[in-house]
């Protein structure tokens, strides 16, 4: 374990704690960790966790598509079993996902979500680091 790996607990207990200002700051010190690891490591947890705080920091729409992103790559990884997702991470996905598809609307919520799932991961790590993919 490194010492950003409990960066990135404390963000996700933050974040289920309803406490996005104190979660904002630990996923972004992660953020830039995850894109010198390359690709090949799991990310979608990250991305995920970007995902609430670009919500929270009034980005629907780019946590929209991070949200796209992130769920692509957290099936990926389930399916080859690089990681866990217990139903406490599942509970905040459909609560932080729930509150944007009320915010932008049922069609604009699903059109930025599935823009974000056509992402690559390095592209949406481009993105959670508010850095726009190019085309």
């Amino acid at each position: 374990m490194t010492k950003n790996d409990g960066k990135w607990y404390l963000a996700l207990l933050r974040l289920f704690q309803r406490r996005h200002a104190e979660a904002v700051p630990l996923v972004r010190t992660c953020l830039p960790v995850r894109r010198r690891l390359g690709p090949g490591v799991p990310g979608g947890e990250l991305i995920f966790a970007a995902a609430c705080c670009a919500a929270w920091e009034g980005d629907p729409d780019r946590a929209a598509r991070l949200h796209g992103a992130g769920d692509k790559d957290i099936a990926a990884s389930l399916e080859n079993r690089s990681i866990n997702w217990p139903d406490v991470e599942q509970q905040l996905r459909e609560r932080e996902q729930g509150k944007l598809q009320e915010q932008l609307g049922e069609a604009a919520y699903w059109d930025a979500y599935r823009s974000g799932a056509q992402l690559s991961p390095e592209r949406a790590l481009d993105l959670a680091l508010g850095r726009e993919p190019a085309g």
